[in-house]
C-alpha cells in the first residue's frame, strides 16, 4: 500500500507526542534532602546557601533544573518563591548537588518546604524535603561591644580549608566579619552549652536569640563580657567540642587554648600551687571562643575565684569620712596581720584613711605561701561635698527670667518653688511677687556622706507703670506716612496686638481699637512687670492722583485737567497763573508752565496726594488750501504746512470720497508733487500718529500757473 505525504507526516507526528508522553511520564525526581539542616526545627539565614541532594532519571538534554519554596509546603496557594541558580542536567543521576540562594525580598517565616523542578518534561516532585524549615533575617549589631552583667555570643559562620582533621585552628578563617550572624545573650557567668548531635545552635534562646540561621558545623561563637574582678586568684577551666579558648585581656593573650578538632575534653589553668591566675582588682575584657567543625557540639565555661585562707569580713565597699571606725574579722582564725591606710590593728578608720580608693590587705602569717596567704580589699572614701551653689540673687523683680543655679559640687539636686525640674533653674516668672521663696541644694557622694545648704530670694513687688508707654494721641495717621517709633523705656519690649515691634506702620495697621503693651526689663526699681494701653487709631487713605503724561499744546488751544478729588488745588510755574481750587482745571495755556495739583482726602484736608504736568507750547498748525505744481513759484508746488507735527498721517479724498493719496508729513511737507496729479478740490484729513488730534478741511490743487 503505498501511503500519500500528508499521511506520512500524520503518523509521525502522532508517534512524537506519544514517545513525548512516555518521557514525561517516565521523568522523575526522588525526595530532595538541604545537606547541612535535614534536621527538624532547622533555622536558615536568608544570606545563607542552600546546598540540596536528590535524585532524578529520564530528562531530555537541555533540561534545567530549578528549586521552589512555600510555607507550610503550600504550592497551589500564592506563596510560592523561587530560589536563585539552577543546574543544567539530564538524564539520570543518583546524586545531584544543586546550590541555591534566597531572593533579596524572601521574609522571615517558619515551616518552609521546598521542591526541585525539572523544565525538559516539565515535572515537578510532589515529595518535598523531609523536615520544614525556617527563615530568618540578620539583626544589624556590633560585633565588638562588651557588655558589662551579661554574656553576648557573636555567630559566625566559615568554611574549613582542608578536609581532613584540624590540629591547629588559627590558620582557619573561623571569625570572618563578612560572615558574622547575629548573636545570643547569656546571664549567668557559667555556661555549658550542649547541642549534641541532632540539635542545631544556638537552640532555644526564646528572648536573646538575635542569630541569623541554626547551624550543625562550621561555625563558630565568640563570647563577650566585661567584668569586675576582685583581687584574687581565679580558676578558669572550660571545654569544647572542637576548639576552645579563654582571654583576659580581649584576645590579646589566651590563659586557656585548645584549639584544634577534638572530642569533648576539659581544661583548665591550675598553676603550680592549684590557686589558677592572681588578679589585681578592675575591670577586664573577657573573651571565651569557640569553632565547631563536624559532628556533636558542646561549649562549656566555668570561672570561680579561690578560695583564701587570709579572706577577711567587715569592710563594706565605701564609707562617708565621717563614718565610725569599723572592726576587720579574720574568718580563719590563725594570727595574721592587716595592713593599709587608715587600718590600726584590726581596726580600720575612714576618717585616718582619707577620701580617696584604698586597698586594705591581710597577711596570714602561719602559711608557707601560695594563694592562701593573701587576701586584699579594695575600699572608697568619700569626703563631705559642698553642697554650697550661686548666682542666685537675694532680691529680684518676677520679670527678671530665669536663673542658672550654679552648685559648687555637680551631681545634686535643687528643690524648692520656682525650680524647674530635672535641672538647675529658677523661674521667678511663674511665682507670685511680694513673697519670699527658700531654694534648697542637697547632694549626697555615698550613703550617709551628703549635705545640703539654702538660700532665700525675695521678689519685688509688682507696681503699675507711670509714662513708661508712648503715648499717641494723634486722632488719624495717613496711610503713606514713615512708621511711627515706639520711643519708651531702654529695653523695654513692645507689643503691638501682640506682635513684637518697635514701630507702628500706618502702612499696614488697620483703623479701630490697638492694643500696646509693654515687657519692662527687670532692673527698673519700681520693679513694673508689664503695662498695656489701648489706642483707637484711624488710618486715613492717602489720595491717588494722576495728571498723565506731560503734553505738548498748541497756542490758542484749551487744556482740561482732572484730579479725582473735590478739594484740589492747582498752582503753575507761571507767575500768571492764578491758583484755583478746584477738581477740574480748565484753562488757556499761553508759555511753557508746569501745573501742579493737591488733591486732598476730604474738607477737613487731613491727607493729600499730588502730581506734576509739563506743559510744552507750539505754534499753531497752518494747512495751505491752494497747491499750484506747475507753479513757478518754488515754494507753491509741494504741500507745505506750517507748525507740522512730525510723523502726522496724511490722507487725501476726491470729491467723490475716494482715497486717492495716504503718507507720512515728513520736513514739514505733507504732499510732493508728481506726475500724476490731476488738477481739483480734495479733502484732506490730518491725524497725529497716537491719533489724538485731528485735522480735516478742503484744499485745491490747480494746474493754472
Amino acid at each position: 500500500m503505498k501511503l500519500n505525504k500528508f499521511t506520512i507526516n500524520l503518523v509521525l507526528a502522532v508517534f512524537l507526542l506519544l514517545n513525548n508522553y512516555k518521557n514525561a511520564e517516565a521523568a522523575n525526581i526522588r525526595r530532595p534532602e538541604l545537606i547541612d539542616y535535614n534536621v527538624a526545627g532547622a533555622t536558615i539565614c536568608s544570606n545563607s546557601l542552600l546546598k540540596i541532594k536528590f535524585e532524578h532519571e529520564l530528562f531530555n538534554p537541555g533540561n534545567i533544573f530549578t528549586v521552589e519554596i512555600a510555607l507550610n509546603g503550600n504550592f497551589g496557594g500564592g506563596g510560592l518563591i523561587t530560589m536563585e541558580g539552577q543546574l543544567s542536567q539530564s538524564g539520570n543521576l543518583q546524586t545531584a548537588f544543586l546550590t541555591v540562594a534566597f531572593p533579596s525580598n524572601i521574609q522571615s517565616g517558619t515551616n518552609y518546604r521546598l521542591r526541585v523542578k525539572g523544565s525538559s518534561p516539565l515535572t515537578y516532585r510532589n515529595q518535598l524535603n523531609e523536615f520544614p524549615f525556617a527563615v530568618s533575617k540578620l539583626v544589624a549589631s556590633d560585633p565588638s561591644y562588651y557588655p558589662e552583667g551579661f554574656w553576648r555570643g557573636y555567630f559566625y559562620t566559615w568554611i574549613p580549608s582542608i578536609s581532613s582533621t584540624i590540629f591547629d585552628a588559627t590558620n582557619e578563617d573561623t571569625f570572618n566579619p563578612d560572615r558574622y550572624s547575629g548573636y545570643i545573650s547569656e546571664s549567668n557567668m557559667n555556661f555549658d552549652f550542649n547541642w549534641g548531635n541532632n540539635t542545631p545552635a544556638p537552640g532555644s534562646f526564646a528572648d536573646t536569640n538575635q542569630v541569623c540561621g541554626s547551624f550543625k558545623e562550621f561555625y563558630a561563637i565568640r563570647m563577650r563580657r566585661r567584668y569586675l574582678f576582685e583581687s584574687g586568684y581565679y580558676l578558669f577551666s572550660g571545654g569544647a567540642d572542637d576548639g576552645f579558648r579563654v582571654s583576659i585581656d580581649g584576645g590579646a593573650t589566651w590563659i586557656l587554648s585548645d584549639w584544634s578538632d577534638h572530642q569533648f575534653r576539659d581544661v583548665n589553668n591550675p598553676g603550680s600551687n592549684g590557686c589558677g591566675v592572681y588578679l589585681n582588682a578592675g575591670y577586664r575584657d573577657v573573651v571565651v571562643e569557640y569553632y565547631e567543625n563536624r559532628t556533636d557540639s558542646r561549649f562549656k565555661f566555668n570561672m570561680v575565684k579561690s578560695l583564701s585562707a587570709a579572706e577577711f569580713t567587715g569592710l563594706l565597699p565605701s564609707y562617708c569620712i565621717t563614718a565610725a571606725p569599723v572592726t576587720l574579722v579574720p574568718v580563719n582564725p590563725q594570727p595574721g596581720v592587716f595592713s593599709g591606710p587608715g587600718v590600726s590593728g584590726i581596726q580600720f578608720s575612714p576618717q585616718l584613711a582619707g577620701s580617696g580608693i584604698h586597698t586594705i590587705r591581710y597577711f596570714l602569717q602561719s602559711t608557707s605561701g601560695g594563694c592562701g596567704d593573701t587576701s586584699t580589699r579594695t575600699v572608697q572614701i568619700f569626703s563631705i561635698p559642698d553642697a554650697g551653689f550661686e548666682n542666685l540673687p537675694d532680691t529680684i523683680c518676677p520679670s527678671s527670667g530665669n536663673i542658672n543655679l550654679v552648685p559648687f559640687t555637680a551631681g545634686g539636686v535643687f528643690s524648692g518653688q520656682g525650680i524647674i525640674p530635672l535641672g538647675n533653674v529658677f523661674s521667678p516668672e511663674i511665682l507670685l511677687p511680694n513673697n519670699t521663696y527658700r531654694i534648697e541644694y542637697f547632694i549626697e557622694t555615698a550613703p550617709a556622706c551628703s549635705s545640703r545648704t539654702e538660700q532665700f530670694v525675695h521678689l519685688k513687688p509688682l507696681q503699675k507703670p507711670g509714662n513708661l508707654i508712648p503715648l499717641f494721641r494723634k486722632p488719624f495717621y495717613c496711610n503713606n506716612g514713615s512708621d511711627i517709633l515706639i520711643n519708651g523705656y531702654p529695653d523695654t519690649k513692645y507689643y503691638l496686638d501682640g506682635i513684637l515691634t518697635d514701630r507702628i506702620p500706618p502702612a499696614q495697621i488697620t483703623t479701630g481699637n490697638h492694643n500696646l503693651k509693654a515687657i519692662f526689663p527687670g532692673n527698673l526699681s519700681a520693679c513694673i512687670d508689664s503695662a498695656s494701653e489701648n489706642y483707637n487709631f484711624e488710618t486715613v487713605s492717602v489720595p491717588t492722583t494722576s495728571l498723565g503724561p506731560d503734553q505738548e499744546i498748541e497756542r490758542g488751544l484749551s487744556i482740561r485737567l482732572e484730579s479725582g478729588y473735590p478739594e484740589s488745588d492747582w498752582t503753575s510755574s507761571n507767575s500768571d497763573f492764578e491758583p484755583r481750587t478746584e477738581s477740574i482745571l480748565n484753562f488757556f495755556p499761553n508759555v511753557n508752565q508746569t501745573i501742579s495739583v493737591t488733591a486732598w482726602d476730604s474738607p477737613q484736608r487731613r491727607c493729600f496726594g499730588s502730581d506734576l504736568l509739563n506743559i510744552t507750547m507750539r505754534d499753531k498748525v497752518e494747512i495751505p488750501n491752494l497747491i499750484i505744481p506747475e507753479s513757478s513759484v518754488l515754494e507753491n508746488k509741494d504741500w507745505v504746512l506750517k507748525g507740522a507735527y512730525e510723523g502726522m498721517k496724511v490722507r487725501l479724498f476726491n470729491r467723490w470720497g475716494k482715497l486717492v493719496y495716504s503718507g507720512i508729513v515728513e520736513n514739514q511737507i505733507a504732499w510732493k508733487r508728481n506726475d500724476d496729479f490731476v488738477a481739483g478740490q480734495y479733502f484732506y484729513e490730518l491725524l497725529l500718529s497716537d491719533g489724538s488730534r485731528r485735522w480735516t478741511g478742503w484744499m485745491n490743487i490747480s494746474a493754472e500757473n
